[in-house]
């Protein structure tokens, strides 16, 4: 009985009840929604959870991670998870996507929040699945072929569509041993013999990256993992206007990390927008009104308190913070030439 009720107990807080309007606190941080239909070849971003992206110009789109089913507490820590196929198709049904027009499909890294859905998005698409080693073998369980994948160890720089990729080799944010045990290994390969349903902790990481989007004279990154590899971003070629930059366990960092992680970031690229992603409690599902982790699991509030701080620090510099399904025009914020 006892374990019954520390296990429900355990339950109520990874699943953040009581956790409400997080993002009330951050009104500073929020943007009216828009109100007028994309003009032909505006670049826009919608906002899916966790760090699942979907930028459109109209035309062609492209899809970071692409995590959709997002199992529940009880089945992460004592099942085996799989694509949810229901969950898919509603996805794909409300993003309106015709046939050949999503270009790429791009997990971040191979740990089952980023990539558990990618296989099956790029197949019911006819999307690339771009990505890792460890990637691709997700591929390979969806019987994509070795034609419809790219591996990005082998070739950093890709064009797809209107879009052009640079895959920049970083490192994940720090995690200890039991967190590595049930969410996957660090600096590990997927087990190409294994197949779902498996455990999440049979997703390792594979290899993470930042992935910078060019599309006409917009520059993007894509940063989901709060860890980074000093230097790496500290290149001219790799400027971009806004950084989509990845919080999930910085609140528990000590100042120190933080301060430089927003150097090997947001300050090393000269992002005048932060957005930031990998925020919320990715076991719930992707509906309006998300909740972040309880500050047993993780400190939200402690990661954005910081990036408000860094915000009002630099007057050309803008913090925005999305809810689920909610878009930004990234058009009208500024490019390169």
């Amino acid at each position: 009985m006892q374990r019954t009720v520390f296990l429900f107990a355990v339950f109520l807080v990874m699943s953040g009840c009581g956790s409400t309007g997080p993002l009330d606190r951050y009104t500073c941080c929020r943007q009216q929604p828009l109100g007028t239909p994309a003009k032909p070849g505006e670049l826009r971003v919608t906002f899916l959870g966790n760090s699942t992206l979907f930028f459109s110009d109209g035309e062609e789109h492209l899809l970071i991670d692409g995590f959709i089913s997002r199992p529940g507490l009880l089945q992460f820590v004592f099942g085996r998870i799989e694509p949810d196929q229901d969950r898919i198709h509603a996805m794909l049904e409300r993003l309106d996507i015709e046939e050949q027009s999503l270009k790429a499909v791009i997990p971040v890294h191979s740990h089952y929040d980023h990539v558990l859905d990618a296989g099956e998005v790029a197949k019911r698409t006819g999307a690339l699945l771009v990505g890792s080693p460890s990637t691709l073998t997700v591929g390979s369980w969806s019987d994509l072929p070795r034609s419809q994948m790219r591996n990005v160890a082998e070739n950093p720089k890709l064009t797809v569509g209107n879009y052009q990729l640079t895959f920049i080799k970083s490192k994940h944010a720090p995690a200890g041993p039991l967190r590595q045990f049930f969410g996957g290994k660090l600096g590990a390969e997927i087990d190409a013999h294994s197949r779902p349903p498996l455990r999440a902790g049979c997703y390792h990481e594979g290899g993470s990256y930042s992935i910078l989007i060019e599309h006409g004279t917009q520059r993007i990154l894509v940063h989901a993992s709060a860890g980074f590899a000093e230097d790496a971003l500290a290149h001219p070629d790799y400027q971009a206007d806004v950084v989509f930059l990845g919080i999930g366990g910085l609140g528990q960092a000590s100042p120190a990390y933080k301060r430089k992680y927003f150097r090997e970031t947001v300050e090393a690229v000269n992002a005048t927008t932060i957005v930031p992603v990998h925020w919320d409690n990715f076991m719930r599902p992707e509906t309006p009104g998300l909740k972040p982790f309880t500050p047993l699991f993780d400190n939200f509030h402690g990661a954005m308190g910081f990036l408000v701080e860094q915000a009002d620090n630099s007057p050309d510099r803008t913090l925005i913070i999305l809810d689920s399904w909610e878009q930004l025009n990234l058009s009208r914020l500024g490019g390169r030439d």
